[in-house]
């Protein structure tokens, strides 16, 4: 009986990772993105990554207003942003990655410092999710989602 306790004990315990955020102001380009649409529910995200050859992927996440957010990881797991605007169209010569999901507030579980989805917990240096809520809102859920695609991602 008490095995099974100590099971389901530790199937709760959460997996913590502490996060360095870091605001790193850039010349950034917008060219070499593949195009991926964050489907949740009927919202749908629009986002991209960038590939490099050597390094790390980028994510931007488009906000309405032609503004985006790019987020990514340096060499030490830190986690890195920045945002600006951009102007015109974005063209794509391929075909758009399409990300489903279902994350509603209640599975979810974020403030300012942290997000927790699954027993899993990531813990920021800085209020990540404050600086989003206030730069658009809207970005708050493809930006968990994407953070939790960065920082799990079975490599």
């Amino acid at each position: 009986m008490s095995e099974k306790i100590d099971e389901k004990e530790e199937n709760k315990q959460i997996e913590e990772k502490k996060v360095k955020v870091f605001y790193f102001k850039h010349t950034d380009g917008l060219e070499r993105l593949s195009p991926i649409l964050i489907i949740d529910g009927k919202k749908i995200y629009q986002t991209a990554v960038k590939r490099k050859i050597i390094g790390k992927q980028m994510y931007y996440i488009f906000s309405d207003n032609k503004s985006y957010v790019k987020l990514w990881k340096d060499s030490k797991n830190n986690l890195l942003f920045y945002v600006d605007n951009y102007y015109g169209s974005l063209f794509y010569s391929e075909e758009p990655q399409i990300w489903k999901f279902s994350l509603s507030y209640c599975e979810l579980q974020l403030d300012d410092n942290s997000l927790t989805f699954n027993n899993k917990k990531l813990n920021f240096n800085i209020p990540i999710f404050n600086f989003i809520r206030n730069f658009d809102e809207e970005l708050i859920i493809p930006t968990a989602y994407i953070l939790l695609a960065l920082f799990y991602e079975k490599s």
